[in-house]
């Protein structure tokens, strides 16, 4: 493991490559200087040992135009779905402007693929650059040995690292309680008098509170109505397979306010009254939640209270507790 307390030279890595230097800076500035293979792959093998890295945050300090690096933070995202997702889209705006108000900056979003290049990781993922690091629905994007591996290298880089709405044991996380909203959807449904209910959405532990809070109110689970969905175009398409396969439950909860609306165009399409003949729940509070026909009732999901703890954790941490915070409900007439 590289000791980033000791400054790591192009010479450096000559040395543990057995190259030139030169050769080692045509790597680093990413030329196409013709070299074999085997001596690419030796100096790539040897920065990443070394740790080595291109430190510009300290060279533009020292000519007293950089920022304090403990307030630039790095923000690594699964893909570029989630600028397309409504609830991510939210969340890194709210993230932006949460450290803003602190006084701090993202200082760059890259996906979780970019940064299995080597030299990508090192110039990005370095205490010299970076004083904290925040991971954003990582949960896939992050799965395997070799990401696995990636995981543990930022882990020894940037201890100062926090996922959001997803869980990792190397970090602490911030994410909005997926179980207790499962398990306030049912009582609300319960109440309204509801008694054969299905969750459309992702398998996590929102399925486990609806599961449970069921079996606590006496509710079936046998036979119980499961979807997996994610988007508002997989939401019309569950509701058209429910409907021909006679499998309508009285209730539906749907892992997020997008599913929710493309189950209800398909009900409006098709003269199916909401919540007369099915009631229909989301989860975010979104702005469309607020113009379905019939708006959504939601469980709220605190986005701008997520930011601010996460940008608290970066600037007063490493922090090793999770932060889980409640959402709440936000009845209105699709329920």
């Amino acid at each position: 493991m590289a000791d980033f307390e000791k400054r790591v030279t192009q010479w450096d890595v000559a040395r543990e490559a057995g190259v030139s230097r030169t050769l080692v800076s045509y790597v680093v500035a990413g030329s196409s200087h013709a070299m074999s293979d085997d001596v690419r792959r030796r100096i790539l093998e040897a920065i990443d040992r070394l740790g080595y890295h291109s430190n510009k945050s300290a060279q533009k300090l020292r000519k007293g135009i950089g920022e304090y690096v403990s307030n630039l933070f790095g923000l690594i995202v699964s893909g570029p779905d989630v600028f397309s997702n409504p609830f991510y889209a939210k969340i890194i705006a709210s993230l932006h402007s949460a450290a803003f108000e602190k006084g701090c900056k993202i200082h760059f979003i890259r996906f979780f693929e970019e940064l299995g290049d080597t030299l990508l990781f090192n110039t990005l993922i370095h205490p010299d650059e970076i004083g904290g690091l925040i991971l954003l629905d990582l949960d896939k994007a992050s799965s395997g040995d070799k990401n696995g591996i990636i995981m543990e290298k930022i882990r020894s880089r940037i201890r100062n690292s926090v996922c959001v709405e997803w869980k990792n044991p190397l970090f602490p996380c911030v994410c909005f309680d997926r179980y207790k909203s499962g398990c306030v959807a049912v009582d609300h449904l319960w109440g309204k008098g509801y008694t054969s209910i299905g969750y459309v959405g992702p398998v996590d532990q929102r399925l486990s509170g609806i599961r449970d809070q069921m079996e606590k109110n006496r509710i079936s689970v046998d036979g119980m109505i499961m979807r997996g969905a994610h988007t508002m175009s997989n939401g019309f398409e569950v509701a058209r397979n429910l409907l021909s396969e006679g499998n309508l439950p009285s209730a539906l909860i749907c892992g997020s306010d997008e599913i929710a609306a493309g189950m209800l165009l398909f009900f409006n399409r098709e003269n199916i009254s909401v919540p007369k003949s099915v009631a229909v729940m989301g989860m975010g509070d979104s702005e469309i939640s607020r113009f379905t026909n019939p708006p959504l009732t939601t469980m709220g999901i605190k986005i701008n209270e997520i930011s601010q703890t996460v940008i608290d954790m970066l600037t007063g941490g490493p922090y090793d507790s999770d932060s889980i915070l409640p959402a709440e409900l936000i009845p209105r007439l699709s329920t």
